[in-house]
């Protein structure tokens, strides 16, 4: 991913097309790398890079990050120096941009400001209160305000992180970036700029900014179900998998596929699920006793609760291109790592565990978590597999990133590689 550092210096408007359309100018680097994070030493990888220089102190001279007027660390991209100077030419063929700033602070502002509430009617009767933001809390019970009420507080002066601007033009004579759209904070405000993780091209459907190498072709060796080698090889070019992994979109990825198993585990009935009539108990008056509702109220023992409590919801959308480029990236991943294993077949006539048993151990895989890839569901094959520990077998059609990358090792059949190849050129 490129990235770098600089400042917002306004927005204008140009001519395209023979349209007027709105463009905001960065001024960004030259940019020196003053320092790279290494995993082996600071457990990250990353790139510290500094923008500026401060006004020059004769009796105390600053020197490294502290002569520098911003400093930021961008995630790391190999074959870069500690000293090296990055220029505005480094975003050249990029056609997209996420803009990291700080948004113009606003300072203690009412809910219509903060939350876009609508306020209170201007009708007869309303007096003073047209702009407050009504009712915060309750009475006795639970007797405080619960936390994250939308109320009135300091608005603006956040990190914020606009997506996806389409690149104008570039002018590296003065280090400018000429976007589309409007980036936050206000001009003069410093400026992340990095290159976008993915985006849409309504032309086509993949990412053609994340083709970054040539095509180069890898080759599998054949094996028979008994693990033996056949003494062939199937080749074919990486990109007829999968662009060059994007380790930021198998990251959005994972997160969605782990949080999608995730489930809310509070529950507590409201008065609506209680079981019970809802009519009164007794007569309001004249029985001696305290008065009383129904079965359900939140007073009697069993009863439901003001503010019940309902399950989380903590589902993540992603859209559909999106996991299947993620899933393509994954294979691609697990085919250069070296650990896919191509079978020509694994037809058999009646469901032998020993056979498929007998292929992991020839292949010295026992004890490793695999995913085994067939063409089309096939209930031998299945009945073969669902008793092997750690083992699991799916056609592929289903496969996903996840099951992917969380298995040691990937046995594929030529049915399903196939498959997946056709996949990938739709």
């Amino acid at each position: 991913m490129k990235s770098l550092i600089g400042t917002k210096v306004g927005m204008t408007q140009v001519c395209s097309g023979g349209a007027f359309c709105a463009v905001t100018v960065l001024h960004v680097g030259p940019c020196e790398v003053l320092a790279i994070r290494t995993p082996e030493r600071d457990r990250y990888s990353a790139l510290q890079l500094g923008y500026g220089l401060r006004p020059v102190n004769e009796r105390r001279p600053r020197v490294g990050a502290s002569s520098k007027k911003f400093v930021r660390e961008v995630p790391f991209v190999g074959g870069i120096e500690v000293g090296a100077q990055l220029s505005v030419e480094r975003f050249e063929g990029v056609p997209t941009v996420d803009v990291i700033g700080v948004s113009k602070g606003r300072g203690f502002a009412g809910v219509i400001k903060r939350h876009n509430f609508s306020g209170l009617c201007a009708s007869h009767g309303v007096k003073k209160v047209h702009r407050s933001g009504g009712s915060t809390g309750q009475s006795t019970d639970p007797g405080r305000v619960f936390k994250g009420a939308k109320m009135p507080g300091r608005f603006g002066g956040v990190r914020v992180t606009v997506k996806a601007l389409k690149v104008f033009s570039l002018v590296p004579a003065e280090n400018l970036i000429l976007v589309r759209g409007a980036v936050p904070g206000f001009a003069g405000g410093f400026i992340v700029v990095n290159e976008a993780v993915w985006f849409w091209l309504p032309e086509n459907s993949r990412c053609r900014h994340l083709f970054a190498g040539s095509s180069e072709m890898i080759d599998l060796t054949v094996y028979d179900k008994n693990g033996a080698a056949t003494g062939e090889s199937y080749s074919f070019a990486n990109d007829d998998i999968s662009p060059p992994v994007n380790q930021a979109l198998l990251h959005s990825a994972l997160v969605m596929y782990g949080a999608n198993q995730r489930q809310g585990t509070v529950k507590s009935k409201s008065r609506a699920e209680v079981s019970g009539s809802s009519r009164k108990l007794y007569k309001q008056k004249g029985t001696g006793n305290a008065r009383a509702g129904n079965k359900r109220t939140p007073v009697r023992r069993g009863g439901g609760h003001c503010f019940a409590k309902s399950p989380k919801e903590w589902r993540i959308t992603m859209p559909r291109k999106a996991r299947q480029l993620a899933t393509k990236m994954a294979l691609l991943g697990k085919l250069e790592s070296g650990r896919v294993y191509f079978i020509e077949s694994l037809e058999m006539e009646s469901p032998k565990t020993r056979v498929i048993t007998k292929l992991i151990s020839t292949l010295g895989l026992t004890g490793k978590s695999g995913l085994i890839a067939i063409g089309e569901h096939n209930e031998t094959v299945w009945k073969s597999c669902r008793n092997i520990e750690r083992v699991d077998l799916s056609t592929a059609a289903n496969l996903n990133a996840r099951a992917i990358l969380q298995a040691s090792f990937l046995i594929v059949t030529r049915s399903a590689m196939q498959s997946m190849r056709r996949q990938a050129a739709t």
